[in-house]
C-alpha cells in the first residue's frame, strides 16, 4: 500500500500539502491538522460546498453560491498562517475569504484571544451549511460583500425601501383573498394568473393555517406541475403534512421517494416511517438503488431499524455490494455486513483506496476478524492523523485473532489525551501485564481528564494494581504540578 506522503513536518491534506516549520511545536502542528480535519469534515456531507480547483500556494479552495455570488474559503491558507508561513496577499490575523475571486476582510472577534485562522475557517464552513444562513450573524464585511444591495443605500432610504414592498405583500395577500372569495373558480385559477414573484408571496407568508381546505385545494393543484421549482413541492409536503397527515404518511411520502428531485427523494426518506415491515421493504428497497448514494444509505438505515428485515436486507446487501462501484454506498454496506459476517477480503480491498480521512470514518464503522489487520495499522502508527488512530484503536479492540498492545502501547505515549482514554476503555483485551504498562502512562500523562480517568479504572477493574499506592501519592503531586504549569 502506498501510504501518504507525510512527516512530523509534513502533512498531506484534502486542501492541499503544508510543510511545517521546525520550530513549530508539535501541539501546534496537530492542532492545525486537527482544524484542516474539520474543515473537510462539515463541508463533505453538505451538497451547498464543493472542492475547487488546487491554487498553487492558495491550496484547494471551499466554494459555495450565496445570493449569487460565489464564497470561497482557503483552509490551507489559513493553516499556513497558524504556521507562521508567508502567504503573499493575505495578511496576519485576517481569514482567507474571497467573495467572487475578491479578498473580504473578515477577522476573529476581539477579545477571544488567538484564535486559528484554520479554526475560524471551520466556522465558517459549519455556519454555511444552512440553505440561508441568518445575516444577521454573520461579519459586517461579509455582508457587504455576498448581499451589496443592502449597502447601496442610507439607513434612511432602506427604511423607506422596506415599507413599499410590506404594502405591496399585503396586497397581494388582500388582493388574494378577496378573489377566491367572491368567485366560484378554482383558487388554483388565480394562482395561474399570478406572476412568479407574487405566488411565492403568498407561498411564504399567507397564513394557510387559517385555511386548511384551501391550502390543500391550492397543494393538490401545485403538486401536478412535476417542473416547478423544489420550494413549490417542499412547500406542498409541508401543507399535506401539517394538514392532511395519514395521506401523507400513507400516500405522499411513497410517492416522494421517487421524485425526480433529489432534494424531494431525502426529504420523503427522513420522514417515512411505516408502522408494517412489508410496506417499508415495498416501498424503499428501489431506493437502495438510487444515483444518489447519499440516498442510498438513508434507505438502507431506515430498512435496519426493522428487525423481522434483517435476513431480507442482509442478502440484498450481499448482491448489491457485488454490482456497486466504489463510493460511500459500498463502504456503507461493507461496513454493516463486517458487524455479524466475515467480510475481511472486501474491506482489505477497500482500505487501500482510501485518503486517510476517508479511512478513518470506515474504521469507525467496521468490525475485522483476522491478524492482517494488525500489519496494515501498523504502518499508520508514526503519522499524525489522530482520528485514524482513533479508528485503529476502536477496530482494534474488537478484533481477537491478535493481541493490540503492540499498537495500542505508542499510540498510549504519544497519542492525544483522548486517544489515551479511548485505549484505558478497551484494557479488558489485554493479559494483566500489559495492562498495568498502558495504566501507569495513563496516571503519569500531562492531562488530568486521563488521570482521573486512570484512576477510576483502577478502582473498578483493577483492586490488585501493583503500583496503585505510587498513582494516588503522584495523583496529589500532579494536582500542584498541573496548576503551577497552567500559570
Amino acid at each position: 500500500m502506498q501510504l501518504p506522503i507525510i512527516s512530523t513536518m509534513e502533512a498531506v491534506t484534502p486542501f492541499g500539502t503544508i510543510t511545517f516549520p521546525p520550530q513549530l511545536a508539535p501541539q501546534q502542528r496537530e492542532a492545525v491538522v486537527r482544524a484542516l480535519n474539520w474543515c473537510k469534515d462539515l463541508s463533505e456531507p453538505n451538497s451547498l460546498w464543493t472542492l475547487g480547483k488546487n491554487e498553487v500556494d492558495m491550496g484547494v479552495p471551499l466554494h459555495r453560491e450565496v445570493n449569487g455570488r460565489t464564497l470561497s474559503l482557503y483552509p490551507l491558507v489559513a493553516a499556513k498562517l497558524d504556521a507562521a508561513i508567508y502567504v503573499p496577499e493575505i495578511d496576519l490575523h485576517h481569514v482567507p475569504v474571497l467573495v467572487d475571486g475578491h479578498k473580504v476582510c473578515v477577522i476573529g472577534r476581539r477579545g477571544r484571544g488567538h484564535d486559528l485562522h484554520t479554526d475560524l475557517v471551520a466556522s465558517l464552513v459549519l455556519f454555511f451549511c444552512e440553505e440561508d444562513p441568518p445575516i444577521s450573524m454573520m461579519p459586517r464585511t461579509l455582508i457587504r460583500a455576498l448581499y451589496p444591495e443592502q449597502y447601496t443605500l442610507s439607513g434612511h432610504e432602506r427604511m423607506r425601501n422596506v415599507l413599499p414592498i410590506a404594502i405591496r405583500q399585503t396586497a397581494i395577500i388582500e388582493a388574494f383573498t378577496a378573489s377566491v372569495l367572491a368567485e366560484d373558480e378554482p383558487a388554483a385559477f388565480h394562482i395561474e394568473a399570478l406572476p412568479l414573484r407574487d405566488w411565492q408571496v403568498l407561498r411564504d407568508r399567507y397564513p394557510w393555517a387559517d385555511h386548511p381546505e384551501l391550502a390543500l385545494e391550492i397543494a393538490e393543484w401545485v403538486m401536478d406541475g412535476l417542473e416547478r421549482p423544489i420550494n413549490d413541492h417542499l412547500w406542498v409536503m409541508d401543507i399535506f403534512r401539517t394538514h392532511a397527515p395519514d395521506d401523507y404518511q400513507a400516500v405522499m411520502l411513497p410517492a416522494c421517494l421517487r421524485f425526480h428531485y433529489p432534494e424531494i427523494r431525502a426529504q420523503a426518506l427522513r420522514e417515512y416511517r411505516p408502522e408494517d415491515p412489508e410496506t417499508a421493504w415495498a416501498h424503499l428497497e428501489d431506493c437502495l438503488e438510487d444515483e444518489a448514494q447519499d440516498l442510498c444509505i438513508a434507505a438502507h438505515n431506515t430498512l435496519q431499524s426493522y428487525p423481522n428485515l434483517k435476513e431480507q436486507l442482509t442478502k440484498k446487501t450481499i448482491e448489491l455490494v457485488a454490482e456497486f462501484n466504489p463510493g460511500p454506498f459500498q463502504r456503507h454496506m461493507v461496513a454493516w455486513l463486517s458487524q455479524e459476517h466475515d467480510v475481511d477480503g472486501l474491506i482489505q480491498e477497500i482500505l487501500p483506496t482510501l485518503g486517510p480521512y476517508e479511512m478513518r470514518r470506515f474504521l469507525d464503522q467496521i468490525k475485522t476478524y483476522d491478524s492482517w489487520f494488525e500489519n496494515f495499522c501498523k504502518v499508520w502508527l508514526e503519522t499524525r492523523f489522530e482520528g485514524l488512530h482513533a479508528g485503529i484503536v476502536k477496530c482494534s479492540g474488537t478484533n481477537m485473532s491478535f493481541n493490540p498492545f503492540n499498537l495500542w502501547l505508542p499510540l498510549m505515549k504519544t497519542g492525544c489525551g483522548s486517544l489515551k482514554v479511548a485505549i484505558l476503555a478497551n484494557l479488558h483485551r489485554l493479559p494483566d501485564e500489559q495492562a498495568y504498562q498502558l495504566l501507569k502512562l495513563g496516571w503519569t500523562s500531562r492531562w488530568r481528564f486521563v488521570i482521573r480517568r486512570t484512576h477510576a479504572i483502577v478502582e473498578q477493574h483493577y483492586p490488585d494494581y501493583p503500583e496503585k499506592e505510587a498513582m494516588l501519592e503522584h495523583g496529589l503531586r500532579s494536582a500542584e504540578y498541573w496548576t503551577k504549569n497552567r500559570s
